[in-house]
C-alpha cells in the first residue's frame, strides 16, 4: 500500500489574536491589512507586541473573487454565544469598498490551502456582530514589523 502525508503547516512566526483590524486596501494584485498597536510575535522568550502590517499577495482582482465575509447578527444571544442569529455573505472587495476604515477584534486566524481566513468581532456604532473574513491568494503572506 502506498502512504501520502499532509505535513501540518508551519506556524505563523505572528499571532493575530486580540489584535485590532483597522483597515483593508486592495494595492495591486495584494491585499494590505493594517492592525492598531500591531500584533504579537511569537519566540522562544514568550511573546512581544509589535507594530505592523500584512500584505496577502496574489489575489485575483481581474474578477473581483478573492474572498468573502461573513457577518453575523445574533438574535437571541449575546454575541459570539452559542444561538441563533441571521447572517449576511458579502464579497470581499464590495466590503472594502464600504468600509474604509473598520474595528474587528480579532480572535483566530486560520491558514488553508489558498485562503487566509480571519475571525473575530466587527465593532459598530451601536452594535457587535461575530466576524469571518476570508481571502483566498496565491501568492505569500508577509508580515511588516516596525522591528
Amino acid at each position: 500500500m502506498k502512504e501520502t502525508v499532509k505535513e501540518a503547516i508551519q506556524y505563523a512566526p505572528y499571532s493575530l489574536h486580540d489584535s485590532r483590524l483597522t483597515k483593508i486596501k486592495i494595492e495591486g494584485n495584494s491585499i494590505l491589512l493594517n492592525f492598531d498597536g500591531g500584533f504579537t510575535k511569537i519566540n522562544t522568550n514568550g511573546c512581544e507586541q509589535v507594530d505592523g502590517s500584512i500584505y496577502v499577495d496574489g489575489i485575483d482582482t481581474e474578477y473581483g473573487d478573492f474572498g468573502c465575509v461573513y457577518m453575523l447578527k445574533y438574535t437571541d444571544v449575546p454575541c459570539g454565544n452559542y444561538g441563533h442569529f441571521n447572517g449576511e455573505k458579502i464579497m470581499l472587495a464590495d466590503f472594502i469598498s464600504a468600509n474604509s476604515e473598520i474595528s474587528v477584534d480579532i480572535m483566530d486566524e486560520r491558514y488553508g490551502y489558498h485562503e487566509f481566513i480571519l475571525s473575530g468581532f466587527y465593532l459598530e456604532k451601536d452594535s457587535i456582530h461575530e466576524c469571518i473574513i476570508i481571502i483566498y491568494h496565491n501568492g505569500k503572506i508577509r508580515y511588516i514589523t516596525e522591528e
